[in-house]
């Protein structure tokens, strides 16, 4: 007996001495970026909701200490991806700092390169442990070139990017940025956003209605931001990911948008489920969002709205949306995005009407199986959200009912009867609870807090059983049945980031 647990020790020594030794050994590398059939993106095996912004200092070739600073203040707000220019004077050397700034505040960055040096960026990035993506193309539908570029070769394009990419070990994913145009006169219906999605694995749409109106929405910026973000969402496959190009500038000679016109064309990219925001742009001709101080505020606030719970929901969560108005085109009315996750809902009420209240009744349900007494507003002490609406029985249905201001977003949360039962919840939160919360640590088996060698002894132990099976194991952290290779790459990445430590 004394014989058999001695070399079973030996054994366990033999694979952590193995394990801390091969966790030296594995070369940095670009973050594995995954889309799931439903068009989430997944970041070393969690979903991510990247939230973001353009061009941070490349504009106007303000590098060096400017960049890393930027980057800083978008890293302090909580923003967690951006995308850069890699290629200015002297790029690897000048933008290391601020990449290395991007790595301390969990940030990921989509790169933009000079094409002749391809190959020179795929190799030196290779390793870059921020970078998930390459920015390919820009505009690649826009309606004034009708269109800048077909979608075959918009293809070709991204295939000579992926194909460099591959050949050095870097990542693959493809990003491009082109225009909703759906509506404007003159757009080839040859080309539609859609077209493209061969090219890219995620598309961005562009949508900057303040200053340049759409002919089709006269006075209605707003519903066009909304109708722009569904229509490219539609366009698309479900299993790619649609990230919203939202305005943070101002055209030549025109405003920026306001915070309030911000905040309903960014809770728009919510109601119309895209994967993602990377706004345009933080670093522009038209200036530094960060000196805008008002809207600036108003973008931090957003990031902070946007986030925890209701972010949990809208990536895993079961996803409805109701049109007030079906069969409309073009007229500003409210529409309401529900998600229920677990034993939760959340439902977002937005009016595209910048001119107008709008007034509900019998007209937004709630969902069933929800207590309705739970029934309130997700921010009740912020008066940048209104909390006008009440629910309203008819027949065996729930409503809401009563009047969202012009331009004004509503949100809501609803539980299940057994969530509120318990007077005394298992867990109290913080009266102050941070904005950003420490994203959950997958890795940690025994739940103490910390992924380590606890951990890594369970997954051996698992490792060595195989299979999941019927019985589903702690250490499958792709949910594939599995224990195996795949769930030791993504036990690595969490111990090597040293998760909750």
């Amino acid at each position: 007996m004394k014989q058999a647990v001695f070399f079973k020790s030996l054994l366990l020594l033999l694979l952590v001495t193995g394990f801390f030794v091969s966790t030296k050994s594995i070369r940095a590398a670009n973050p594995i970026i995954t889309i799931r059939n439903d068009g989430v993106v997944q970041k070393d095996g969690q979903a991510f909701y990247p939230f973001g912004f353009y061009h941070v200092s490349d504009v106007k070739n303000r590098y060096g200490a400017g960049m890393v600073e930027d980057v800083k203040k978008m890293g302090e707000a909580g923003f967690n991806i951006l995308q850069l220019v890699i290629t200015g004077p002297d790029a690897e050397k000048s933008t290391q700092e601020a990449r290395a700034e991007a790595q301390k505040y969990g940030m990921t960055i989509i790169a933009s390169y000079y094409k002749p040096s391809l190959d020179k960026w795929t190799q030196v990035f290779k390793d870059e442990l921020t970078l998930i993506g390459w920015n390919v193309l820009d505009d690649f539908n826009v309606p004034y070139s009708n269109p800048r570029i077909n979608p075959d070769q918009a293809k070709q394009e991204a295939d000579v990017v992926r194909n460099s990419a591959k050949a050095n070990g870097a990542t693959q994913i493809i990003y491009g940025s082109g225009g909703g145009y759906p509506f404007k006169s003159g757009q080839s219906a040859k080309y539609l956003f859609g077209e493209y999605h061969e090219a890219m694995d995620i598309m961005g749409t562009q949508t900057y209605p303040i200053g340049n109106n759409d002919e089709s929405f006269a006075n209605a910026p707003l519903e066009e931001n909304f109708a722009y973000l569904k229509y490219a969402r539609e366009q698309a496959p479900a299993n790619k990911a649609v990230f919203a190009n939202l305005q943070a500038f101002a055209w030549g000679g025109e405003r920026y948008p306001n915070p309030v016109e911000t905040r309903n064309m960014t809770w728009a990219a919510v109601v119309t489920r895209l994967e993602g925001i990377l706004a345009y742009s933080y670093w522009e001709e038209s200036g530094d969002l960060s000196t805008k101080t008002e809207l600036w505020t108003e973008w931090k606030k957003l990031r902070q709205d946007i986030n925890g719970e209701l972010v949990e929901a809208i990536l895993n969560g079961e996803y409805t949306y109701q049109d007030t108005t079906p069969g409309v085109f073009g007229k500003p009315r409210l529409h309401v995005a529900t998600f229920v996750h677990g034993d939760k809902a959340f439902i977002i009420v937005l009016n595209t009407n910048s001119q107008s209240d709008l007034e509900t009744k019998n007209q937004i349900k709630l969902p069933s199986g929800f207590d309705m007494s739970t029934f309130k507003p997700l921010f009740a002490n912020d008066d940048r959200y209104g909390q006008s609406l009440v629910v309203e029985k008819v027949g065996n249905d729930n409503y809401m009912s009563g009047v969202v201001a012009k331009s004004g977003v509503q949100v809501f949360t609803l539980e299940k009867s057994s969530n509120v039962v318990n007077a005394t919840p298992s867990v109290t939160p913080s009266a102050t609870p941070s904005t950003t919360p420490a994203p959950a640590c997958r890795a940690d088996f025994n739940q103490d807090g910390k992924v380590n060698l606890a951990d890594y002894t369970i997954l051996v132990s698992e490792l060595l059983a195989g299979s999941a099976n019927n019985n589903q194991k702690v250490s499958d952290l792709n949910d594939d049945g599995q224990v195996n290779i795949v769930d030791y790459t993504l036990f690595v990445v969490e111990f090597k980031n040293q998760c909750g430590q």
